[in-house]
């Protein structure tokens, strides 16, 4: 085996490793969307399930043409194109207060059952807003992250005249019953809590198929929010990486003890 061939097999070894997972959703940029009307403009993104309809708004950041903004009225759900029991999710979003109560965004995410999951909301709090996840084992909504600034919604022009745009970022794993969360001003510093284990109900063996963003509760007490840059990726289970790696290391050898019988 040559030297260069070595480093090829090498790398490609490597690849096989580090490869991320399919991505399990359509259009999570939120830019391509079916005709909207009104004023302001309201319809449907491309791949996205609503009822009847969400507002669509400007970009939350740099690049990006759209954002889906809720109410509008809501909900915007999309199922899995695959199941996945281990994954990642990301999406920028802003929020606004909620108008008269504490209830507001809300991110559900659904095994193949229709049974939740995994369900985070924001509340209205002393120094903003504040994200929780909703924790069966206590049947409480537990306080993850604070100080979140919430931004002003325009609701006659769709238009946000104050827009703090977040981050949020999930690795989950729902074999072990655990995930981490990240959160953080978009481009700014994120900060991440990890092991955490709080479910609306049990995770083992569930795998998730659909992701569904409304409000915590309906009435005069809802929030109004936007999303953006949705992505949703599987990740490969270790066994099956060490399988994949297992195999490529077994090619390796076999060119390898091939060549030198050779000589």
């Amino acid at each position: 085996m040559t030297k260069t061939t070595l480093l090829s097999a090498l790398g490609l070894l490597a690849l096989t490793l580090s490869a991320p997972g399919a991505s399990l959703i359509t259009n999570g940029s939120l830019d391509a969307w079916d005709p909207v009307t009104g004023t302001p403009p309201a319809g449907r993104p491309l791949g996205w399930y609503v009822l009847p309809s969400v507002t669509q708004t400007a970009g939350l950041t740099s690049g990006s043409v759209y954002s889906a903004t809720l109410p509008g009225t809501g909900p915007l759900v999309q199922t899995t194109s695959a199941q996945a029991s281990n994954f990642t999710m990301s999406y920028n979003f802003v929020a606004t207060a909620a108008n008269g109560g504490n209830a507001g965004m809300r991110l559900d995410l659904l095994n193949a059952s229709e049974q939740i999951v995994m369900a985070f909301a924001f509340f209205n709090d002393p120094t903003g807003l504040r994200l929780t996840a909703y924790s069966s084992a206590s049947t409480s909504w537990v306080t993850i992250a604070t100080g979140i600034v919430p931004s002003v919604y325009d609701s006659a022009n769709g238009v946000y005249t104050t827009s703090n745009v977040y981050s949020f970022g999930l690795t989950a794993d729902w074999a072990n019953a655990t995930y981490s969360l990240t959160i953080g001003p978009a481009g700014g510093s994120q900060t991440t809590y990890s092991n955490l284990n709080y479910y609306y109900s049990t995770p083992n063996s569930a795998a998730l198929n659909k992701i569904y963003f409304r409000n915590v509760s309906g009435g005069a007490s809802l929030g109004t929010f936007a999303v953006d840059n949705v992505t949703l990726d599987s990740v490969p289970e270790p066994g099956t990486v060490a399988l994949l790696g297992l195999g490529m290391t077994g090619v390796l050898l076999g060119v390898y003890r091939r060549r030198v019988a050779r000589v």
